[in-house]
């Protein structure tokens, strides 16, 4: 998510930032939307090892997402939290998950049960 950062688009910059407002370095930026990205801005992208969290992502199904941003996008070893519940590890390639993935369901069995009736009743 989030290739490239939209000075429009930010809120706040914790860190760093050129006279155009974009991040650079390591920083904590806050989006208009309410999504935060951490991690290395650099002319405007992602470098390095960084994450998204937040009231946007989570209207997408996400909690978070990390690995590793090359140019902007996420490349190589990433990990991903999803609103239901799920989370796993993956490969990224150019941005989307690529290969085998190794998932968990952290909820429990009261958690599990609970979704079901509500689902029944709907």
């Amino acid at each position: 998510p989030y290739k490239r950062v939209i000075s429009n688009d930010i809120l706040l910059v914790e860190g760093k930032s050129d006279r155009h407002g974009l991040p650079i370095g390591n920083c904590l930026v806050t989006l208009k939307n309410t999504d935060y990205l951490f991690g290395c801005g650099r002319n405007g992208k992602r470098e390095g090892w960084g994450n998204v969290t937040g009231a946007g992502m989570e209207e997408r199904g996400m909690k978070l997402v990390q690995g590793y941003y090359k140019d902007g996008v996420l490349q190589g070893y990433g990990h991903t939290v999803l609103t239901n519940g799920l989370e796993f590890d993956c490969f990224f390639v150019d941005g989307f998950v690529h290969g085998p993935v190794v998932s968990r369901l952290l909820l429990t069995t009261e958690q599990l049960n609970r979704d079901i009736f509500e689902a029944e009743d709907i």
